[in-house]
């Protein structure tokens, strides 16, 4: 049988087919092949059942004619039962089952022994291997033997079995069974050489297509190989090009920003000074918008480090106060926040970067607000083990976000309209790449906002708690303080919120009013205080007023009076008006200054290191006197030589220079320096390797 466009031998071949359901056909090439073998031994036992039926019927042997067509009928059940189940064994072990029965039937009612149908057992047997491999001969085998030696014992103990063939047409049968078991095993040999050739060819078929997909796939690696190579180089490319990029801007940036810094310094008019402070803030709003973009160039080139080092988080939400606080207090905005005690005081993780998102959001917060507040609130909850979560909330008073809007908050190089960014100014980078370093700390950054009353953004970043286990841990709560009776008098009702908690969290009793007048006739109907807190700027009488008041009805030892002032205001007013306050504390006001106040107040001992309110820098030109120190400046740019030296000459000192790497080694072997101030980025060698070299050095 030649092989057909089919794939298959010939129509016999297709006919198998065709009975074969193509899930089965979908298998391993060796069940495809067995399930062919399955049906088509089904079909040639259909055809012989029906054969030796109709002989049977000629023969008028009703009984076994009848047992013949219906076996021939059961064995359509073969591919039906392959459709149902898609199991090749299931269905072979059915058509060898049914052929088994009918064999032994007819042998018995044929003479045992005598009986013709005894030799299609070998046909069984080699059907068997070919359908369902050794196991199956061997159990078919064992099934046959067990038939003969029924049939021969029945035999000699003279057991007569029912005889429904004559001995005459027995003889009669002899002929065409061996002729059918002669067909039937050629058949099945054609067959399985036919069905084995498909299963060659279509085995050589797939080994052809793998090998074209091998072929493809080496293809596709050594192209995604090239590609690969290329995107790292250019990934390397664009990681020195932005290194390059920052050393070039930031170097001419530093100078102007230097340069005007010692400019200041001078004799200057109102009208050279104004000139030089627009200079100075236009160069660090200018080095601003530069690092915002390298750190989002660094962030979407995956090149962007989180380092983790403890930091106290009370500490860092009062530095980034620090920054906004002078224009908060030029817009007259109140600036206060609040830490909770859920917050744990020490925390492991990138101080730096929580810092950068804290300022930009509280940037946008005081940019974006004409009236009212800025108000910071942090949280803590604690995770599995050491891990907590952080939550820091910027709420403002502002203009307020439209909500169909706000989604384009996190966009780069987006703002919420043009008019905004014509306004306000800004890139929109911000927020992205603020977005994205809390996405690096494993939190998320999000936005509540109603138009025209404000908004509140919100960032929540994991950290790893420090060695303290409570946030009072850090700081001894004098427990003189416990009981203290404090007033509290602040228009802002946010204000006298965080004052009420933070007294109340250090066991003190608050009572506080929005109103001066009521705090005096509290006093005036004998109410008693230990300490008042007074807000400066009131509508209807402010805090010097007031203390004035409270000074006639109490002296500074009974009541001890706090003015809370907005920067560069209040304190200078207070003297001048005479009225004694035992501290003035700048708002926003912090916890640790407002604690450390008290404590040294009513017990006359500082909860902690007592950090005071940075005042204006002052030059020390006597420094390098009192601490002599040989300096070298390792530096590549010229400009920025002369910005060094001459603030370290304002200081006192004298330093020599080096122009690259190289020199400075050189300078280290001649001579012996305290004080190295190494750039990193220069020719010939740069500050890492020219530090290497210098550890190295024989002290």
């Amino acid at each position: 049988m030649a092989f057909d466009a089919h794939g298959t031998a010939g129509p016999w071949g297709r006919m198998v087919d065709r009975l074969i359901p193509e899930p089965v056909r979908r298998l391993d090439l060796d069940t495809a092949f067995r399930a062919r073998l399955v049906v088509a031994f089904a079909v040639i036992s259909l055809g012989a059942s029906l054969l030796f039926g109709s002989i049977h019927v000629a023969l008028e042997i009703w009984p076994v004619a009848a047992a013949l067509l219906a076996t021939g009928v059961l064995m359509t059940g073969v591919p039906l039962l392959l459709r149902l189940t898609h199991s090749v064994p299931w269905a072979a072990n059915y058509g060898l089952g049914l052929t088994y029965l009918i064999l032994v039937f007819c042998s018995m009612v044929s003479g045992g022994l005598e009986a013709p149908a005894l030799q299609f057992n070998a046909v069984l047997v080699v059907a068997a291997l070919l359908l369902g491999g050794t196991g199956s001969a061997v159990l078919w085998t064992a099934m046959s033997a067990l038939e003969v030696v029924v049939f021969y014992r029945l035999s000699t103990a003279g057991v007569s079995l029912p005889r429904l063939v004559p001995p005459s047409d027995v003889r009669l049968l002899w002929l065409p069974c061996t002729i059918a078991i002669q067909v039937m095993a050629f058949a099945m040999a054609r067959l399985y050489e036919s069905f084995k050739d498909l299963m060659l060819q279509e085995l050589s078929e797939s080994n052809q297509a793998l090998e074209r997909t091998n072929e493809e796939l080496a293809h596709t690696n050594d192209a995604l190989a090239i590609a690969r190579d290329q995107a790292e180089a250019a990934t390397r490319a664009k990681a020195e090009f932005l290194a390059n990029m920052s050393h070039e801007i930031r170097t001419p940036m530093n100078a102007v920003i230097g340069m005007t810094s010692l400019l200041l310094d001078k004799g200057l008019s109102a009208e050279q000074r104004e000139y030089v402070e627009t200079v100075r803030a236009s160069g660090e709003h200018l080095l601003t918008l530069i690092n915002d973009i390298l750190d989002f160039s660094k962030i979407e080139a995956g090149k962007l480090e989180l380092e983790e080092h403890p930091f106290n988080v009370e500490r860092c939400v009062e530095e980034c106060l620090d920054l906004v606080s002078l224009e908060a207090s030029k817009r007259k905005l109140e600036l206060a926040c609040y830490v909770d005690a859920s917050c744990p005081p020490v925390v492991v993780g990138d101080a730096g970067r929580v810092r950068q998102v804290l300022v930009n959001l509280l940037s946008n917060a005081v940019k974006f607000t004409h009236e009212g507040e800025v108000v910071v609130r942090v949280t803590g909850r604690a995770l599995r083990g050491r891990e907590a979560e952080l939550e820091v909330r910027v709420s403002d008073t502002g203009i307020g976000i439209p909500s169909e809007r706000v989604h384009r908050l996190f966009q780069p190089f987006s703002q919420v309209d043009s008019s905004t960014t014509r306004q306000y100014g800004g890139t929109g980078l911000g927020l992205v790449v603020s977005k994205r370093l809390c996405e690096l700390m494993g939190g998320a950054i999000g936005v509540e906002s109603v138009t025209g009353s404000g908004s509140t953004f919100w960032f929540r970043i994991r950290v790893r708690t420090g060695e303290a286990t409570g946030r009072t841990d850090s700081v001894h709560i004098p427990a003189t303080l416990s009981g203290r009776r404090v007033l509290i008098v602040d228009d802002n009702a946010t204000n006298r919120r965080i004052l009420r908690d933070y007294t109340e969290l250090w066991r003190m009793t608050p009572r506080d009013t929005a109103e001066p007048r009521e705090a005096l006739e509290w006093l005036d109907g004998g109410e008693e205080f230990d300490l008042a807190l007074l807000d400066f700027q009131m509508p209807h009488m402010d805090g010097i007023t007031l203390g004035q008041e409270l000074r006639r009805r109490r002296d500074a030892r009974t009541l001890p009076m706090v003015l809370l002032t907005s920067l560069g205001t209040g304190a200078g007013e207070a003297r001048a008006r005479g009225v004694a306050f035992s501290a003035h504390l700048a708002k926003p006001i912090k916890p640790s200054m407002l604690l450390d106040t008290i404590s040294e107040i009513l017990t006359g001992r500082a909860a902690r290191a007592v950090r005071r309110e940075p005042t204006a820098t002052v030059v020390d030109t006597e420094l390098g006197k009192r601490h002599p120190l040989r300096i070298l400046v390792a530096e590549d740019n010229r400009v920025n030589q002369k910005v060094a030296v001459s603030m370290l000459e304002k200081l006192g000192y004298t330093a020599d220079v080096a122009g690259d790497g190289g020199e400075a080694v050189q300078s280290l072997t001649r001579l012996s320096y305290d004080v190295v101030l190494m750039d990193v980025q220069m020719p010939e060698m740069d500050g890492l390797e020219a530090t290497r070299r210098i550890v190295r050095l024989p002290a």
